[in-house]
């Protein structure tokens, strides 16, 4: 549906170019060929809090996983962006079955949502990776499997959180010690209440959005925006090093 509106936009003529924050399939932008299609991610304003807010032994050991295989490329970025030697890493994924006969409350049910990976992640802090939280039942699962291989903290990181049905349930697995925290980022709206919540950590996009408006309307590059991956490595040894220098 969102290539069939695009092509439709893009033999209309209508606009110049199209600016989308982390799509959820990036090969969207095959459905143009008169105007320009740039997808911005928000990852390393995610890991910028995440980064700080995590102590360090939660740092050391880490295991990345994606919800589902369409999740597989964004956990490996964020996989990825964690290159430092002093990092214990691991990944792991899920496998979701759906029943496509039977159309339900606007998607197909989930009949086994199956993981692969190390069964055994004691003492890790999982990092589960997706676009966006809808209702959150299938990150229910998720964190219900991750608890029975007895990971040690659970966090949930995604760039939307729609939170569709409400956020009593992930209440509820808070309160349980089941689920640590929640990161999403302001390019979807949030109630207040909501955004007042412990577990939930807003990260603010704002200036990414500012620089991509700035650089575009200058006529200036955005490739810098687009592609620079470096910051977390530099947050991540400065957070170290600072720890080191605490100690001594």
């Amino acid at each position: 549906m969102c290539g069939l509106n695009l092509h439709e936009l893009d033999m209309n003529r209508s606009i110049k170019s199209f600016i989308t924050f982390d799509a959820y399939d990036q090969s969207v932008e095959h459905a143009v060929c008169n105007m320009e299609f740039d997808n911005f991610y928000a990852t390393s304003m995610i890991l910028e809090q995440f980064i700080n807010d995590l102590d360090i032994e939660e740092l050391k050991k880490l295991v990345f996983i994606a919800p589902d295989t369409g999740a597989t490329g964004r956990r490996n970025v964020y996989l990825n962006s964690f290159n430092y030697d002093r990092i214990d890493k691991q990944a792991g994924n899920f496998i979701k079955i759906r029943d496509y006969n039977n159309f339900d409350g606007g998607k197909y049910p989930v009949i086994s949502h199956d993981y692969s990976g190390n069964d055994d992640l004691e003492g890790r802090a999982a990092i589960v990776i997706d676009d966006m939280i809808s209702s959150g039942g299938s990150m229910f699962d998720v964190i219900e499997e991750l608890h029975k291989r007895n990971a040690k903290e659970i966090y949930l990181v995604v760039t939307y959180a729609l939170f569709t049905k409400g956020i009593e349930e992930f209440d509820r697995y808070y309160d349980q010690g089941m689920l640590s925290g929640v990161y999403t980022t302001n390019l979807s709206y949030i109630p207040e209440t909501y955004s007042e919540k412990e577990w939930l950590h807003i990260c603010d996009c704002s200036s990414l959005v500012a620089n991509v408006i700035y650089n575009i309307h200058n006529d200036k590059s955005i490739s810098s925006i687009l592609r620079d991956k470096s910051g977390s490595v530099k947050l991540l040894e400065k957070k170290f090093e600072q720890t080191k220098n605490l100690k001594h």
